[in-house]
C-alpha cells in the first residue's frame, strides 16, 4: 500500500515489472478501489484509522479499503 500512495502523490512510479498481490486476480468487487487507485485517490483514505491506537480501529483488508470508494 505504500507503494500505491506513493504512487498517488507521484512522488515514485510503480514500475510496470512490479508484482502487487492485489492485482493477481481481477475481481468486479474491487472496481472501486481499482479505479481509485487508477485515478490516484487513495490519498483520501485516513489510514490511522486502521491503527491499533485508534478508538475503534477498521480491520485492513481489501472489503474495507473498498469499501472507501463505493
Amino acid at each position: 500500500m505504500v507503494k500505491i500512495y506513493d504512487h498517488a502523490r507521484n512522488e515514485k512510479p510503480i514500475q510496470s515489472e512490479e508484482l502487487y498481490p492485489i492485482f493477481d486476480v481481477f475481481s468486479e468487487k474491487y472496481m472501486p478501489l481499482y479505479r481509485a487507485i487508477h485515478d490516484k485517490n487513495v490519498t483520501e483514505i485516513d489510514f490511522t484509522q486502521f491503527s491499533e491506537t485508534a478508538s475503534s480501529p477498521l480491520n485492513y483488508n481489501l472489503d474495507v479499503l473498498n469499501g472507501f470508494f463505493k
